[in-house]
Formats: structure tokens, C-alpha cells, sequence
């Protein structure tokens, strides 16, 4: 069986000059059928009256499949729609010739369709997985080969304390991180010094500020006191007085340190308080210490007791003369310095002690108004928040002074130890 075609051939004049007449045989057809179809598929040649004239089912042939004029009602011309047989959705795709009105019709089913799209997204999906694992594992190892200078920066940031880190040149943002560390933490430490230099400068001052506080009035009455002395034929008592005069003077004088061992700052208070009982001979104030022999080299800052034993001779004892006592005791408490400073004077109200450091602040007591503000100040300096000064007193039983401090033993040195 064969399917013929038959065509006139015409000159531009329309005259006659032959005719092709093209076969083709069923067989060969049904071969390039089954060469391209899959479970389901089907493909056939409609005439212009539905009459199959070629098909993939051979049994179909000739056999007239479709009344035209509903077909073109249902399917236009060269258009793939979804359509449903007796069977299954099926893919309806028609191409028509207008050489000789001939329908070429290919129905392909849904499932197949899906089938194949199936298989490809499986191939996608694998394919995504594989991807996404490849991926992982290269960021993995980037992560790790960036970050592994930025662990080793960080490594030696924290094992510095604002020391200097290595240059890091494996890449450039981190390079320039390590850069910019260094240029602040040097600044840090410039600015640092800067500050240890002020803040030594500033304890100097004040130092120099509470050792001038030994006032041009004390020392116009004591030197007055010995002229009066040297006048009456008292030379000995006189000759004692300017003695212990200089031995007070000669300490805050000749040493230019911050730092004093508490055997030194003891032989200071003796001759001071000696120096007050010649130059007042009706009072009678005894001082005594209480001090473990291993803790007189240990160092406290210069002048811190001077100013509250003043306290309690010149405000504690005021009225008092007689039987006046100032107790001086050094122990250990864990790792602090505690120093008690007790004397049996007046004492002082709650309304006072509550207002003793505002009372401090005046300027109508010299040594009173700088001396435990000094002190406080001082303490907080060198020593911490952890650190400090407070006192103790009930009226007629006395006031006690509490230093805390930590302790320092060194050896004494050019005035910039601190108390760390």
C-alpha cells in the first residue's frame, strides 16, 4: 500500500508543463512511526474528510476517524491542546497543509509526558544535591582558610592585653583589621602612659600640697616659741624643741617620694607630737603603737597620719589636757593594710560625723578642711575604690580613724611606685 500525491506544475503564464506525482509506501511510514513513538503515542494523516490516510495503527487505515467540520470546531488549525479519550489525557497536536488540505495529528499521553518531565527533574534534584554539598564543602574550606587568621589574630589579642599582634597578610580585609588594631592599641598605650604620667604628676602636687599644709603659722609660733625659750635662759628646752622642729621639717624636705616604711613615718609622728608638748607645755598626750615588727618596712604613703593625729591634739583634745591618749595600731587583714588611729578625746555627734566631710571642705580650719579630704583622695589614688578612709566616734568616748590600704613592701623608689 502507498499514499500517492499528484500536483500540476504551471509556468508564471499559467500554462502547463507537467505534473509530480510522490508515493510514499505505508511500511516506511510505519517504520518512522515506530522509530519515534512511545507506549501510548500515536500518529496519523487525516484527509479533508476525516479518512485516516496514514496511521501508526495500522488496522486504522483508511478508516474514517473524524467529521471535519466538528474536528475544526473542537481543534484549531496548528494548535497542541490537552484532550481526553476514552482513556487517558492525551496531548492533541495538529499541523495542516494548505498544499493539499491534508492534517497531520500527533497524540501523545499526559503520563508519558510527565514521565519524561519526571526523569529530568530527578536529574535536576540530584544534581541540586550535589551542588549544594559541593558548595558546603568549598565554603567549609574557605571559611576555614579565611577565618583561620582571623582565630590566630584574635589568639593574640587576647593573649597580649593590648600588645601587638603579627601583621597578618594572608588577605587584605584582614591585613588591614590587624593594621588597624595595632595603630589603636598603640595609641591605647600612648594614651595610658600619657595618663600614669599625669596621674603621677598629680599625686606629686598633692603630696606637695598636704606637705605644705605644715603652715607658715605653725612655724612662726614654734620658732617664737624657741626665741621666747632662748630669751628666759631655757637653751636646753629650746635647743630640744628646734631639735624635734628639724627632724619634722627634714623629712617632707630632703625626700622627694610618695612611699615612706611605717618605722619612718612612726619616727615622724614622735617628733611632731614632741615638738606640740614643748611648744604646749600644759598638755599631756601620750602615743603609743601597735605594730608587728614585720610590717615596718612596709610602705604607706607619705604624711597620711600626720594630718588625723593633728586632728584629735588640736579638735579631739580640745578642753582635754590631761591623760589625752592616741593609739596608733598596723595589722594585716587578708591581703589590706589596716591602720587605726583611736584617741579617747570629745568625739563627736552623729549630726557631726554625718557633716565631717563637708566640715572638711572649709577653709576656716587649714589642716582640718584638707587633711582627711587629702587623705580620702589620696587612698582612692593609689590605691582603688576598694580602698578608703572612714571614722568611727560617739561623744565622750573617743574617735577612731580606719585606713584601709593594701599592702606594698618594695623597695622604696624614685616616687613612681603605686600601691597596685
Amino acid at each position: 500500500m502507498e499514499i500517492c500525491f499528484v500536483k500540476s506544475i504551471l509556468n508564471p503564464d499559467n500554462q502547463y508543463i507537467g505534473i509530480i506525482i510522490a508515493s510514499v509506501s505505508t511500511d516506511y511510514l510505519k517504520k518512522a512511526y515506530m522509530s519515534m513513538l512511545g507506549d501510548g503515542y500515536r500518529i496519523y494523516i487525516i484527509d479533508e474528510q476525516g479518512k485516516a490516510i496514514s496511521h501508526s495503527i495500522p488496522t486504522l487505515l483508511g478508516c474514517g476517524l473524524y467529521y471535519m467540520p466538528y474536528f475544526w470546531e473542537k481543534y484549531q488549525p496548528d494548535t497542541s491542546t490537552f484532550d481526553r479519550n476514552n482513556i487517558e489525557m492525551m496531548l492533541h497536536t495538529n499541523v495542516t497543509s494548505p498544499e493539499i488540505g491534508w492534517t497531520i495529528v500527533e497524540e501523545i499521553p499526559i503520563r508519558t509526558l510527565i514521565g519524561g518531565f519526571s526523569n529530568v527533574f530527578g536529574i535536576a534534584g540530584i544534581s541540586f544535591v550535589v551542588c549544594v554539598m559541593v558548595s558546603i564543602a568549598v565554603s567549609h574550606l574557605l571559611s576555614k582558610r579565611i577565618s583561620r587568621p582571623i582565630v590566630t589574630m584574635s589568639e593574640q589579642m587576647l593573649a597580649n592585653e593590648f600588645g601587638s599582634i603579627d601583621r597578618q597578610t594572608a588577605y587584605k580585609e584582614v591585613q588591614v583589621l590587624s593594621n588597624i588594631y595595632n595603630l589603636t592599641v598603640n595609641k591605647i598605650n600612648d594614651l595610658i602612659e600619657q595618663i600614669k604620667r599625669d596621674e603621677r604628676e598629680k599625686r606629686r602636687l598633692e603630696l606637695s600640697f598636704l606637705q605644705a599644709q605644715i603652715n607658715p603659722h605653725f612655724l612662726h609660733n614654734t620658732l617664737f616659741t624657741i626665741k621666747c625659750l632662748i630669751e628666759m635662759n631655757r637653751s636646753d628646752n629650746a635647743g630640744e624643741m628646734l631639735g624635734d622642729l628639724i627632724k619634722l621639717l627634714k623629712m617632707p624636705i630632703t625626700v622627694d617620694m610618695e612611699w615612706i616604711k611605717i618605722e619612718d613615718e612612726v619616727i615622724y609622728l614622735k617628733s611632731y607630737l614632741s615638738l606640740m608638748m614643748k611648744r604646749y607645755e600644759d598638755y599631756n598626750i601620750v602615743m603609743n603603737f601597735s605594730i608587728e615588727p614585720s610590717l615596718n618596712s612596709v610602705l604607706i604613703p607619705r604624711l597620711i597620719l600626720q594630718p588625723i593625729v593633728e586632728n584629735s591634739i588640736f579638735h579631739g583634745f580640745n578642753g582635754q589636757r590631761k591623760n589625752a591618749l592616741i593609739h596608733i595600731s598596723f595589722h594585716m587583714l587578708g591581703e589590706k593594710l589596716i591602720i587605726r588611729i583611736q584617741d579617747n578625746g570629745k568625739g563627736m555627734t552623729k549630726d557631726e560625723l554625718d557633716s565631717l566631710w563637708q566640715k572638711s571642705t572649709r577653709n576656716t580650719k587649714p589642716f582640718n578642711s584638707i587633711g582627711l579630704i587629702n587623705i580620702k583622695q589620696r587612698i582612692k589614688l593609689l590605691y582603688g575604690e576598694d580602698c578608703g578612709i572612714s571614722v568611727v566616734s560617739e561623744p565622750g568616748q573617743g574617735t577612731e580613724t580606719i585606713l584601709t590600704v593594701r599592702y606594698k613592701k618594695e623597695e622604696i623608689g624614685d616616687g613612681e611606685n603605686n600601691g597596685g
